[in-house]
């Protein structure tokens, strides 16, 4: 036998390193489209339904995690137990590859020590997916879907004044004559934060060809600090916005400075809610809460402008902001103090 030969020959003995596909008889049929899938996917790679149990190959599948658009409402899966348990780098790594995250960005939500969310499904299959092998993986989580927390359904109320007395607190919403009122005992849970807007507005030049020229570039920023006030009822809470908020119920304390007043404002809540717990961590955790709940991006054109003959500018302003995330996240927390307390969420 020739050299050539024995090689062809050894080659020909070797098993290929990775699995060469799935068989026709692991394919998993889509119930809508009636297209093949490979086992490990939970959703139609054509039309993104949720695919049937894949039998014997179940513990092929693997989360998708698509980045949902904003009108879409999915499933959270939230760390159950934080600060119970540690874990080691490869633990660490191999929960950062199901949850597709950065190692170092799980390994600041295990260390936090507050309830956060790992993941953000499509489908609740998916979630239920996540959660088993996150279970595997000696985590602890729960499903909180978005219909329980009902951003968009519910949207808390905005509150421009109060009024305080011994046992309640009277709110008015902007543009309304009747007051809304609650007992101070039964004030449950206050969560602050800040809702920061950024703007981002940019001017080219267009060309009938060639690349566009970037003329200007302006960016503004906008920061307000906001409470969220929750009792047990499931109306979606007070919100009072500093800026737009009228301090008067502080009397003489009263400053005309909006963050001090903001300040003096907690302090009095806080003497008056005897049974609520108070939440400062939003701000901290903010970056985090990212990699789940980004921040709502929309882009609105300016129109065209001719500048000169074959030259034209037009203009976008790109605006962000983390109102959604922040109401997301106190609703979370809302949710999480209603089930401590043995009663569901039902907005």
């Amino acid at each position: 036998m020739s050299h050539d030969e024995e090689l062809i020959s050894e080659l020909s003995d070797l098993s290929p390193a990775e699995p060469q596909g799935f068989k026709p008889e692991e394919m998993v049929t889509c119930d809508a489209c009636l297209r093949a899938n490979p086992p490990t996917r939970t959703n139609c790679l054509y039309c993104l339904v949720v695919l049937p149990a894949p039998g014997g190959a179940i513990d092929l599948r693997q989360p998708a995690l698509r980045p949902l658009e904003q009108w879409e409402r999915g499933f959270n899966t939230v760390l159950a137990k934080p600060g119970e348990s540690e874990f080691d780098e490869k633990t660490l790594s191999e929960i950062a590859t199901l949850l597709r995250q950065e190692t170092v960005v799980i390994r600041q939500i295990f260390e936090c020590g507050q309830a956060m969310p790992l993941s953000r499904a499509a489908s609740l299959e998916e979630a239920f997916l996540i959660e088993n092998r996150l279970r595997a993986l000696n985590v602890e989580t729960i499903i909180v879907s978005d219909a329980d927390l009902e951003v968009e359904k519910a949207p808390p109320k905005r509150i421009r004044a109060l009024d305080l007395d011994d046992t309640s607190i009277q709110g008015r919403e902007p543009m309304a004559g009747a007051t809304l009122k609650i007992a101070s005992s039964d004030i449950l849970l206050l969560v602050t934060g800040r809702l920061l807007v950024t703007s981002i507005e940019v001017e080219e030049n267009k060309f009938r060809s060639g690349e566009p020229e970037l003329i200007e570039s302006r960016e503004l920023s906008d920061d307000e600090p906001v409470v969220d006030i929750f009792t047990a009822q499931k109306d979606g809470g007070w919100r009072i916005a500093a800026r737009s908020f009228d301090f008067s119920c502080l009397g003489e304390r009263k400053t005309l400075m909006s963050g001090e007043n903001f300040g003096l404002l907690l302090e009095q809540l806080r003497e008056r809610a005897p049974n609520a717990s108070f939440d400062y961590s939003y701000p901290s955790l903010r970056k985090l809460l990212n990699a789940v709940w980004p921040l709502v991006q929309q882009t609105e054109g300016r129109g065209w402008r001719r500048a000169r003959p074959g030259k034209y500018n037009v203009a976008a302003v790109t605006t962000v902001n983390n109102e959604t995330q922040f109401t997301r996240y106190a609703r979370l927390l809302q949710y999480l103090k209603l089930q401590d307390q043995g009663q569901c969420l039902d907005l």
